[in-house]
């Protein structure tokens, strides 16, 4: 009978040890893979925001560079008309409908003249 007793309690015992220790693997396991989705989340959404930035300094670079609104930031304040503004909106729109991600641009001179637009409307502050 006592080996019985004894061949019974080290089955009871090598299977608790088993559970226990696969309760830690599971433990573990959990831990590390909870680790690895937030690394992957940071990393895409990391991504996602360089890819933005580099997309509207593209963009800025665009419009900034555009000749109608090149035109209308260097001239004079007496020549400035509705026909400039109208040029360097449409100069802008020609960039927006383009590319994707800006859906509008504010543009200030230094006399405070106000260009804004957007995909639909625009307006302009003299």
């Amino acid at each position: 009978m006592t080996i019985r007793v004894l061949f019974i309690a080290a089955i009871v015992i090598v299977s608790v040890a088993f559970i226990v220790s696969t309760y830690f693997i599971i433990k573990d396991e959990r831990e590390r893979n909870a680790v690895r989705e937030a690394e992957t989340a940071l990393m895409t959404l990391g991504n996602v925001i360089s890819s933005d930035i580099r997309n509207y300094s593209e963009i800025s670079r665009l419009v900034m560079t555009e000749d109608r609104l090149v035109t209308f930031l260097r001239a004079k304040p007496e020549e400035v008309d509705t026909g400039t503004i109208n040029d360097a909106r449409y100069g802008i729109m020609s960039i927006l409908n383009v590319k994707e991600g800006v859906d509008c641009v504010m543009v200030f001179r230094e006399d405070m003249i106000m260009l804004a637009t957007d995909r639909v409307t625009y307006k302009y502050d003299i």
